[in-house]
């Protein structure tokens, strides 16, 4: 089995990079996705590429500092701080979000599973989904309606 905490680290310098597709062949087939914003986990490695197409187009630089990564087995726990910078407006779900020009700064817990074959098999965000509104000047009420599209768009997927 590869070394967990190298899996973790490869992946995330693949997020930085913005290279989807070194991201997306890093996960397992039936990777499960469970995130702060949404109550169902999502399944499969499918949905993943265009959701993050949709964002890395919009940010013009992202730095994931790695404050701590713990391993135990298979399991990485990290504490990272993301910085993004927006060179574009997000467009999402639709929706074009009022992002150029923004910055965004915060604080994550990602907590990672490796399986047997060095692939990436659960991952558990939590972020300070609030700082992200306010920093990005995103009302509550958008929020919901992206998030309610969101749930419809997987539940028909």
């Amino acid at each position: 089995m590869a070394d967990a905490i190298s899996v973790v680290d490869n992946w995330l310098d693949a997020i930085e990079a913005g290279d989807i597709q070194r991201v997306t062949d890093m996960l397992a087939d039936n990777v499960t996705v469970e995130a702060e914003m949404v109550r169902t986990p999502m399944t499969g490695k499918k949905l993943l590429p265009a959701m993050m197409r949709d964002t890395l187009s919009a940010i013009e630089s992202l730095r994931i500092d790695r404050k701590k990564l713990i391993a135990s087995g298979r399991d990485v726990a990290i504490l990272a701080r993301l910085r993004a910078t927006f060179g574009n407006d997000l467009e999402i779900y639709g929706e074009k979000l009022p992002t150029s020009g923004k910055s965004l700064d915060i604080l994550a817990a990602i907590f990672v599973e490796v399986n047997a074959e060095g692939k990436i098999s659960r991952i558990t965000r939590v972020r300070d989904t609030f700082g992200v509104i306010q920093q990005l000047g995103i009302s509550p009420e958008r929020m919901a309606a992206l998030k309610e599209k969101f749930d419809r768009q997987r539940r028909a997927a």
